[in-house]
């Protein structure tokens, strides 16, 4: 859902879908691995994405690829799970590949599912915005640029996030976030 040049603008609300806090989408499954933007939805502008939870399967790819979002353009993810593993060449998160801009939220957000790659993290693999009430509590494998939270923090808020997964790889590895600059 939502492209780089037809990105998904809009309202996902699945709070409190059938007695249940998150809306759960049962085994996503993308196997694109010449593809860019990939996620439940692949590119996200202008948007709140809030109470969603994926459960179980993978997202293969290129680049840009999260669990919710591959990227976060101007937009806000909140309260939403991550428990599909997330494989891809650079730029990969557990919730969203990539927080685009200062305006980017996740918010409330945690990731249980597996991420490999570069550029790497269990939220967000690379951070402009922000990331607050956040956790990764799942494995992030690869190389380079490699963070519990943030593989990436650009001049960007990590606030109140905590990682309690493993983190393999060989250069730029932080237990937060693997490379920052202010």
């Amino acid at each position: 859902i939502g492209t780089e040049t037809n990105p998904f603008k809009g309202v996902c609300d699945g709070e409190n879908y059938k007695d249940s806090s998150l809306y759960s989408v049962q085994g996503i499954h993308t196997n694109k691995l010449m593809e860019n933007h990939q996620g439940l939805f692949g590119c996200i502008k202008n948007s709140i994405i809030k109470g969603v939870s994926v459960d179980a399967g993978y997202v293969m790819g290129c680049n840009f690829l999260g669990g919710i979002a591959g990227n976060n353009f101007s937009s806000k993810i909140q309260n939403t799970r991550n428990t599909a593993t997330i494989k891809g060449i650079s730029v990969i998160g557990g919730i969203a590949g990539k927080n685009d801009d200062k305006d980017s939220q996740i918010i409330n957000s945690a990731n249980e599912g597996l991420v490999i790659g570069d550029i790497a993290g269990g939220i967000i693999g690379s951070n402009f915005g922000e990331v607050k009430n956040s956790c990764n509590k799942a494995k992030i494998n690869g190389v380079n640029m490699l963070g519990g939270i943030s593989g990436h923090n650009d001049m960007a808020r990590l606030i109140n996030v905590y990682n309690t997964g493993s983190i393999t790889g060989t250069n730029n590895i932080g237990g937060i976030a693997g490379e920052s600059y202010e």
